[in-house]
């Protein structure tokens, strides 16, 4: 009597299907995880597209924040001249 042949178990981590995310795991307090499940419960997003959300909110504001500083150094400068050196407080130094 012949054996049925069996498929061999491929070796390795299996192949990532397209179109999925990269993942980033990470530990949060307990009270942070609370306000994230509320934020996506109330936002009809699952918490991951909550994180995802909010991370890129804060990219934005930081590039928001950028422009502003940036604005207000030329408004000085041209209102003051450029001999005075302008720090504009919250910057990192250059």
């Amino acid at each position: 009597m012949k054996r049925a042949r069996t498929r061999k178990k491929p070796l390795g981590r299996p192949v990532k299907p397209e179109g999925r995310s990269p993942v980033i795991a990470g530990r949060v307090p307990e009270s942070l995880h609370r306000k994230i499940k509320a934020a996506a419960e109330a936002s009809g997003r699952s918490m991951s597209e909550e994180m995802a959300w909010r991370l890129e909110q804060s990219f934005a504001g930081a590039d928001i924040a950028e422009v502003v500083r940036t604005e207000i150094r030329n408004t000085l400068t041209s209102e003051w001249g450029s001999s005075r050196p302008i720090k504009i407080e919250g910057e990192d130094s250059k």
